[in-house]
């Protein structure tokens, strides 16, 4: 109960200050990002002729970008998984059952 407290009060400091500085418009931000759009690779098993990724070389998320991204969700207040099919990315059940678990414990 504790740890969903301090989890909330982070979380909501974020937000203040996340508008705070958006309305003093700012450029250079504290606050954490509360929303990301995560493209985690343009592989698709689909061949759709109106897609432009098709003809792309095909690339997977690095983890370093990865890691960024769970340092960065207890601040989230929504996250876009998007690319090519998010579920052909090799890792992508293990994203699912951490962000699941951190918003259970959490």
């Amino acid at each position: 109960r504790q740890k969903r407290r301090s989890f909330l009060r982070l979380f909501l400091f974020n937000k203040f200050l996340n508008e705070y500085e958006i309305a003093s418009k700012q450029t250079i931000l504290k606050s954490k990002p509360r929303s990301m759009l995560v493209i985690l690779s343009n592989v698709c098993n689909i061949n759709c002729i109106m897609c432009g990724q098709r003809h792309e070389k095909r690339t997977i998320m690095d983890n370093k970008f990865i890691n960024l991204i769970k340092e960065n969700v207890m601040f989230l207040e929504k996250i876009i998984w998007q690319g090519g099919e998010p579920f052909l990315y090799p890792n992508f059940e293990d994203l699912l059952i951490f962000f699941f678990i951190l918003t259970i414990i959490e």
